[in-house]
């Protein structure tokens, strides 16, 4: 039964949302226009694949023989490579689904949808030229795809085409998800050809954007601007305008303390951050670094820098879908693939989606000055921690990491968990142990406490941490059921240990490990009726979990109905891990048969 509550506690990926259809917006002819002459001008930056030539077609003789076909007529759809496509893309495979969607255009050149999904898959998987090209084919045909012009407005922007760029920008106004970027990248337009009074009134209009972050982003370019002008009196004052807003994020933080430093107000910089950002950060280097003139965040921000920027903090603005920000992330490193905290974020982004080793490539790019490398170095740690065979290799990261920052107690927790993750509960009590004694006790320290003196059979001293951690946090859903769970297995207070799992499931019911616990609690208490309920549903949310399927096959044989049993029986030794009692399993498969 372990290796369930075990699963209880362990940090899974989080879930991956699937890429949706993009919606229409209205209408515009700018786009393809400025593009073919922005695509003439540079070439191919990025070597796309161009989707009209799987057919053999130019992007013309496509667009023409699209316009041409009379209505109702339609051309074979390719659709293996359109399935194949439809599928990678919801198990978020990016690049098998830009590659089929290419394949199945060939034969459909003009399928709105397709060219849809098709413009989505190469923006999310950063080919931002074909995205580009697609999204212009779709406006001569159509009424312009969502984040249709951001491509080609990056390309603008990496060409330093200013003028072009502020085109493209106007363009992005008529796309309500596109009008943040729309606003910034045409006001950077303005500044950098000499009209910056333009440029900081355009960025008022950010005001008009329906986003709780939208005035902290209008002061943050503001002052970014304002010292791009060469004004420092008027960046300082947006950048106190910025550190006096309650709650701003940490990269608002580093970048307003780096026009401070930037400024010579290197004391005031250093008192922006080193009480302000978190255990993430080394902030002991941070100040070494930063006195020492070392610091990433010294040297004057590039234009490309400035724009990778701009787009960043615009896409803040956008919470639609999770799957934009990872595009537009990608539209940032496309102009300026160096800054280091588009490397972490987008490091991070896809470590969140679940593409690890994508996540790892990204991370190791971190400059080793750089504000960011802790943060990035840690979610490589973690990363790691949650494959079986790389605990180790992220136990060296920590190692590393604690022995710069040795009373960092977040530090100790995350090394600690990859020892309890690794099944190492001994040197994982004493981190945990460590952390408390650097910070103010926790609930989750001491739930995870004692799950480690728990393996370690020391039970008195494991209830008193559970004890401890509930009474510290009494809403923590997971320590409720983690303890609720153990009193049962030990024979301890029924009634008190199903009462913290039915609180628990209240508060997460479709987490099929907490329900588990509540139909695993009724059956030892006798009361299989209503266990069965619970174990059923359990299995309906965690099909693949043997243990879980083994419960409900105990519970149908307490009910007589062996069939069912024998039946989940055997679906839990299909699903079996090296935790789970095979041999058991068998024995009470052929007891019923015997019986029968």
């Amino acid at each position: 039964m372990r290796d369930t509550r075990m699963k209880h506690t362990r940090q899974h990926s989080p879930q991956r949302k699937c890429p949706t259809q993009g919606r229409k917006t209205g209408p515009g002819t700018v786009l393809y226009m400025l593009l073919g002459a922005l695509m003439l001008a540079t070439g191919s930056c990025q070597g796309p694949v161009n989707v009209h030539e799987v057919s053999g077609s130019s992007p013309q003789a496509a667009s023409e023989e699209a316009v041409a076909e009379t209505p109702g007529e339609t051309v074979a759809l390719d659709a293996g490579s359109y399935l194949v496509a439809h599928v990678a893309s919801y198990g978020l495979d990016l690049r098998k689904a830009a590659d089929n969607y290419a394949l199945a255009l060939a034969k459909d050149p003009s399928n709105i949808a397709l060219l849809e999904r098709s413009f989505l898959m190469f923006y999310i998987n950063g080919e931002i030229e074909n995205a580009a090209t697609i999204a212009g084919r779709i406006e001569q045909i159509s009424e312009p795809v969502e984040l249709g012009g951001e491509p080609a407005a990056a390309i603008a922007a990496r060409n330093g085409d200013w003028e072009g760029l502020d085109v493209l920008a106007e363009h992005l106004w008529a796309d309500q998800a596109s009008r943040p970027m729309g606003i910034v990248l045409s006001a950077w337009s303005l500044a950098f050809r000499e009209q910056g009074d333009a440029g900081l009134s355009r960025l008022l209009d950010l005001a008009t954007i329906d986003h709780h972050g939208a005035e902290v982003t209008m002061l943050v370019q503001s002052a970014l601007m304002a010292e791009y002008l060469g004004r420092p009196g008027e960046a300082n004052a947006f950048a106190g305008d910025v550190l006096n807003t309650a709650s701003i994020p940490p990269a608002s933080r580093i970048l307003m303390a780096g026009i401070l430093a930037r400024s010579g107000k290197l004391q005031d910089a250093l008192d922006q951050l080193d009480p302000s950002l978190g255990p993430f950060f080394d902030k002991p280097a941070i100040r070494r670094d930063l006195e020492n003139g070392e610091l990433l965040l010294l040297p004057t921000p590039s234009r490309r820098q400035i724009l990778a920027n701009a787009i960043i903090d615009a896409s803040q603005l956008d919470d639609s879908e999770q799957i934009h920000l990872l595009a537009r992330l990608h539209l940032a490193s496309y102009i300026d693939p160096g800054y280091d905290r588009l490397i972490y974020m987008l490091g991070r982004e896809l470590f969140n989606l679940g593409y690890d080793d994508q996540a790892q490539r990204q991370f190791a790019q971190m400059p080793q000055n750089s504000i960011w490398r802790q943060p990035g170095l840690i979610l490589t740690a973690r990363q790691l921690s949650r494959q079986k065979d790389s605990t180790e290799d992220a136990a060296l990261i920590y190692d590393q990491l604690i022995e710069n920052n040795p009373d960092n107690p977040s530090l100790l927790q995350y090394a600690a968990d990859n020892d309890r993750w690794a099944g190492k509960f001994d040197t994982a009590l004493i981190k945990y142990d460590t952390a408390l004694d650097l910070a103010p006790a926790s609930g989750r320290l001491h739930y995870y406490r004692g799950i480690c003196l728990d393996h370690l059979g020391r039970e008195d001293e494991a209830e008193k941490a559970f004890r401890l951690a509930i009474s510290f946090d009494p809403e923590d859903a997971y320590a409720l059921n983690y303890f609720g769970y153990w009193l049962l297995e030990q024979d301890k207070a029924p009634a008190e240990a199903l009462g913290m799992i039915r609180k628990a499931v209240k508060k997460q019911p479709r987490n099929g490990y907490f329900v588990d616990s509540l139909g695993w609690g009724l059956f030892k208490l006798g009361r299989y009726d209503k266990a069965v309920l619970y174990l059923e549903q359990a299995v309906t949310l965690e099909p693949a979990d043997p243990v879980i399927t083994d419960h409900l096959g105990d519970a149908y044989a307490k009910l007589g109905r062996m069939r069912e049993a024998r039946y989940h029986w055997q679906r839990a030794l299909v699903f079996a891990n090296d935790d789970t009692d095979t041999e058991e399993i068998r024995q009470k498969i052929r007891a019923t048969l015997k019986e029968e």
